[in-house]
């Protein structure tokens, strides 16, 4: 049974913007629209994006207008080089709430797809994968696993969803992922009914460190 609508999440635009829009966004979505053949994409933002290849992608999308969470937009940062980040916070929230609302598979706008979803994966509840972990990071040690939010999979309402954004408010204290993808892996643990987790090379295949960009520019397979 397809619980998963087969249709795609992009967040963008969470600040203003002052470059235009970049050829890698614009490859994450033509890559999404070929490899996938999504029902919709959706294209969830604050500020307009603009420019060439803006102009050429735009009129494949959905266009959504949202605003910007009241708690993270006020929030005070102690670490300033965090919080020139706020946005990347601001959309934290936003890709809950917009797969709480109509369910999909939400994606960070520099993904590049190249293998069509398994069609199984539309029949969970809740989908996400687990990632690397940077283990000398005393809050890494303390969650004991990670799971990232780059790529988020689940049903409209999905149980875990509501409970991933009551928590982010009670969790978030200006970190960069305390709140989320420490706290997404907690929550596995204690609602495993609710999600169905991804080993990394589903979605991560090549992670974040220098070995993995290294392989991910040099490798052809």
């Amino acid at each position: 049974m397809k619980r998963i609508p087969r249709i795609f999440h992009f967040v963008f635009g969470l600040h203003p913007q002052t470059e235009s829009f970049h050829l890698m966004h614009y490859l994450c979505i033509t890559s999404c629209l070929r490899v996938n053949k999504p029902d919709a994409v959706m294209f969830h933002y604050h500020h307009m994006p603009w420019g060439y290849w803006w102009d050429m992608i735009a009129p494949s999308l959905q266009l959504k207008k949202i605003e910007l969470d009241k708690f993270i937009s006020s929030f005070s940062y102690s670490d300033l080089d965090i919080g020139q980040y706020r946005y990347a916070h601001l959309s934290d929230i936003a890709r809950l709430e917009i797969l709480i609302k109509h369910g999909g598979i939400y994606a960070d706008i520099d993904t590049l797809f190249v293998k069509e979803l398994p069609v199984s994966l539309f029949e969970k509840k809740f989908v996400m994968g687990m990632e690397k972990v940077d283990w000398d990071a005393e809050v890494a040690l303390a969650a004991e696993g990670s799971i990232c939010n780059a790529f988020i999979m689940g049903e409209p309402g999905a149980d875990f969803a509501k409970q991933w954004l009551a928590r982010t408010y009670e969790e978030f204290d200006g970190t960069w992922s305390r709140h989320s993808t420490f706290l997404f892996f907690r929550l596995s643990r204690e609602y495993p009914e609710l999600i169905h987790v991804e080993p990394p090379q589903s979605f991560f295949f090549y992670d974040w460190t220098r070995n993995g960009i290294r392989a991910f520019l040099r490798n052809r397979g």
